[in-house]
């Protein structure tokens, strides 16, 4: 049994929906440092979370993009809120070891988080590639010279972007939006107060990740609001 945040205590091995809330997943992933804290400087997987949307909607036609996958994108580790953040080196071995314990426990988390809040179980295939071009972007940002040879095992074949590019072109291609449809869409609405409002409030104007990090309410709230205005679509 785990204490949350909320005061609840939870077994993530018989995890019930009712023992899911957002607040606990915002607030324990927002206190998870990435990269086992190896970064030299704060960067959360709540933060991650966020890139991983952004990295999304830079990558993908916005106009098709649904809701749930959407909120696939920003929850897509939740399950970390109950077992912890694992380094995937670390985890790729301990499933090789022992039978996919790790992965196995991830996904019954999964498919309780999934089945409270109405997100299909099988993660989207853009999903998977944002999350691996956000991964990729944390490599280049925090690593550096090492990231060659990180890049090089994640077989990731696209353009490497550093992590305020990938924010930078989501809300560029966001901004060249035309379609007339989509400008009266609920996905336009969420999306115009997310990179309008909520994504420079918390990054500064400039966004560029290269200022003081976020601290842990910062990342906490960007989360919690991010997760609000997907819930208003």
């Amino acid at each position: 049994m785990i204490l949350t945040s909320s005061g609840n205590f939870v077994d993530p091995f018989e995890l019930k929906e009712q023992d899911v809330l957002i607040q606990d997943i915002a607030c324990s992933l927002a206190g998870q440092p990435r990269f086992s804290g190896h970064t030299g400087t704060t960067y959360s997987v709540a933060e991650h979370s966020v890139i991983t949307l952004c990295s999304l909607v830079s990558n993908c036609s916005i106009i098709l993009l649904k809701p749930e996958t959407l909120k696939q994108a920003l929850m897509h580790d939740a399950p970390e809120a109950y077992i912890s953040d694992i380094p995937g080196p670390v985890k790729e071995s301990i499933n090789k070891k022992y039978d996919n314990a790790i992965q196995n426990i991830e996904e019954e988390i999964w498919k309780v988080i999934a089945s409270k809040y109405n997100l299909p179980i099988r993660l989207k295939k853009e999903v998977l590639l944002a999350d691996k071009e956000a991964l990729a972007g944390e490599l280049v940002t925090f690593f550096s010279e090492g990231a060659t040879v990180l890049k090089d095992q994640l077989k990731y074949k696209g353009t490497i972007n550093h992590l305020y590019e990938i924010i930078n072109k989501a809300i560029e291609d966001f901004n060249d939006i035309t379609d007339e449809h989509f400008l009266k869409s609920r996905t336009y609405y969420f999306l115009s107060d997310f990179f309008r409002i909520l994504i420079p409030n918390v990054y500064s104007e400039s966004i560029d990740l290269s200022m003081e990090p976020l601290s842990k309410e910062d990342a906490e709230y960007l989360f919690l609001e991010t997760w609000k205005l997907l819930n208003l679509m």
